[in-house]
């Protein structure tokens, strides 16, 4: 869609998404005329800076392009996203609670049951999980999550389904907002493991809809997974284990 490589890192594209978001549900809900319009018109270029992870005015500023150039790639950017956000409000209002899909694969330099092992040590998510504030593991198969969702603090149960050693976790929410996931081990060498993670959502509200079809979600799920892998290899090794296993949510 967009014709200028990425010039933006995950952190800024998660940063631009979520303040994009704000702007234009600003927009929507409250203010006069003008506010409107300018909160609209910034909300739409910073979401569109997100999705296309080039910001036109940057790539201007540091010499990749003229200022004309940055101009109209931003404006394109602005007026694609906003067709976008229009149709997206729309269907997050008359979706219900029809689950949205993202995939993610990375590949770790540390060996399959170092990374299995350390997927197992749940309260340490927020060391890598971005927005993640809180996981309190309640017993082998439960969890209580705290998280920031498009500025928007939420918590929520979940239960882990199935477990097995080195190969896989599946889990699903059993309050707060409907989520659903499995994460995949594979040994792709002596110390090398692919890890491929599987998570389905329903965006809860106009706001969660909107931010979920313009790509916020698959950004934050991506800086998470690279957190991830830079948190293991940077330790050398896991910080705990367990080696249990999960079936019809019941471990053994």
């Amino acid at each position: 869609m967009y014709s200028q490589p990425g010039n933006l890192s995950n952190g800024e594209r998660i940063a631009s998404a979520a303040f994009g978001v704000g702007l234009t549900m600003l927009a929507v809900r409250r203010g006069g005329p003008l506010l409107r319009l300018l909160a609209g018109v910034a909300g739409t270029s910073l979401i569109g800076r997100a999705v296309a992870g080039h910001c036109g005015m940057k790539a201007a500023v540091t010499g990749q392009s003229s200022l004309k150039e940055g101009m109209q790639e931003q404006w394109r950017h602005t007026t694609e996203i906003g067709q976008r956000l229009a149709q997206s409000v729309g269907r997050g209002r008359g979706d219900g609670q029809r689950m949205r899909r993202v995939e993610k694969i990375i590949e770790v330099d540390q060996p399959l049951s170092a990374v299995y092992n350390q997927w197992t040590q749940f309260e340490e998510f927020p060391k890598f999980m971005a927005g993640v504030r809180e996981v309190r593991q309640i017993d082998d198969t439960h969890l209580h999550w705290k998280a920031e969702v498009f500025g928007k603090e939420e918590e929520w149960d979940a239960e882990i389904t199935e477990q097995q050693p080195d190969r896989r976790i599946s889990w699903r929410s059993t309050s707060g907002p409907p989520n659903a996931g499995t994460v995949r081990f594979e040994p792709i060498g002596e110390n090398r493991t692919r890890v491929r993670l599987v998570m389905s959502y329903a965006p809860d509200g106009t706001i969660e809809a909107a931010g979920s079809a313009l790509g916020a979600v698959d950004a934050q799920l991506q800086t998470s997974v690279e957190q991830f892998k830079s948190f293991i290899e940077s330790r050398g090794s896991e910080t705990g284990a367990w080696r249990g296993e999960v079936s019809d949510s019941r471990a053994h």
